[in-house]
């Protein structure tokens, strides 16, 4: 019993010299988000980052609201810049709870890799953090206040939780890019953070110009894009009605929307929720040629219905072919996107390498010029698997 009840001291001990110790709270600057852009100078990168500053202790404390602020210094590497933020924070930049990293979009376009294995060697960046592209610059993402109560660099964070449940982006890693840049193959793919004017329609001084009560120029920080990279440099945007496809053949989330018009009257259209995607990938290589086969198999419910569409006298089966047919419309739309850009971003370079080495061996320094060349065949089967649109689900019509 003495035993078990010194363990438990030890075990308690050890849960309170965690990373709220006294040296994180008084000798450090803890930063929760990191934006990269293009310097005013010839080699040099504006670099910005998101911190709370040191509070005083004592009093009653100000009126509401965040102490987060965005500091930005101008140097010509990460390292020196981190000396320069100090001048700043008066104290030593702690990147242990750094949430994002963000790239401005000249510096993507200009190439990452310099900047990403300047983070890479820093032991307290872990490889987990996920990264982001700025349709502007990172600056501005970072100062970006959407005023619903949110501090500035939450809203990125939110989206970022959000890509589980929706097919609007990927969460990429610091680790995955570094690992997909070191290797031909695979091409890098990142969300897009754009930004617009908050428009509200109360709490506001003047909601057309999105201007909060204090004065404050609110924004909506969304995504809907992705960037499309050949090795570090951003060259192609996926819109965002192929985002979907995209990231659910990448198996990053397996549910979706979709919907679809019935040839037979244009004005009927159907509202799908897909509860289930996923794709196989079978892929054939000869001396010169890669065959690949997409096999998508997806299970949906019906949601919507409208125009003259009748669930009782056609049943599920003429919008199961619809759907097939819209999926290996839109599969095969994003594959011609990236062989055009010549950005193998779904990595079928990495597919074959497993599959066949001794193949790959023979194609991986012309991967670029045969990966544009690749034929691609689709085979999607659809099975739909309910309806809330009529009351007794008995009567939708069966196939025989």
């Amino acid at each position: 019993m003495k035993r078990a009840k010194m363990l438990l001291v030890v075990i308690l001990s050890l849960l309170l010299v965690g990373c709220w110790d006294q040296q994180e709270i008084t000798a450090l600057a803890s930063i929760s988000g990191l934006g990269f852009d293009v310097g005013s100078y010839a080699h040099t990168m504006r670099i910005s980052v998101l911190t709370s500053p040191p509070q005083p202790f004592g009093g009653g404390g100000g009126g509401g609201g965040s102490r987060l602020r965005v500091i930005t210094v101008e140097a010509a590497s990460f390292t020196e810049g981190i000396t320069l933020l100090q001048g700043h924070l008066r104290r030593e930049p702690f990147f242990l709870h750094l949430g994002f990293v963000v790239f401005g979009e000249e510096l993507a376009k200009s190439g990452l890799d310099g900047v990403l294995s300047a983070l890479q060697g820093r032991t307290t960046i872990r490889g987990s953090v996920p990264v982001f592209v700025a349709q502007q610059t990172a600056e501005e993402t970072l100062k970006a206040r959407s005023g619903g109560g949110h501090a500035p660099g939450e809203d990125v964070a939110d989206l970022r939780d959000n890509f589980a449940t929706a097919p609007l982006g990927r969460h990429v890693s610091i680790h995955e890019v570094r690992n997909t840049l070191l290797a031909l193959g695979s091409e890098l793919t990142l969300p897009i953070l754009e930004l617009a004017p908050l428009r509200l329609q109360a709490g506001d001084e003047t909601p057309a110009t999105g201007v909060g009560v204090a004065g404050e120029q609110l924004h909506e920080v969304f995504v809907r894009r992705m960037a499309v990279f050949s090795r570090d440099r951003w060259v192609a945007d996926l819109d965002q009605y192929l985002v979907q496809t995209f990231v659910m053949l990448k198996g990053d989330t397996r549910v979706g929307s979709a919907t679809i018009v019935d040839p037979a009257d244009p004005t009927s259209h159907m509202g799908l929720t897909i509860v289930n995607f996923s794709a196989r990938f079978d892929i054939k290589s000869g001396e010169e040629t890669v065959e690949i086969t997409i096999s998508p198999r997806v299970r949906a419910v019906v949601r919507e219905v409208t125009g003259t569409y009748s669930l009782r006298d056609r049943g599920f089966a003429p919008i199961a072919m619809n759907l097939e047919q819209d999926i290996d419309r839109q599969v095969q739309q994003v594959v011609a996107f990236l062989q055009e850009n010549q950005a193998d971003a779904l990595g079928f370079g990495h597919m074959l390498r497993r599959s066949n080495p001794a193949a790959w061996s023979k194609l991986e320094d012309r991967w670029s010029e045969v990966f544009p060349a690749v034929t691609v065949r689709v085979n999607t089967e659809v099975k739909i698997e309910g309806t809330a649109m009529v009351a007794r689900f008995f009567e939708v019509k069966r196939e025989d």
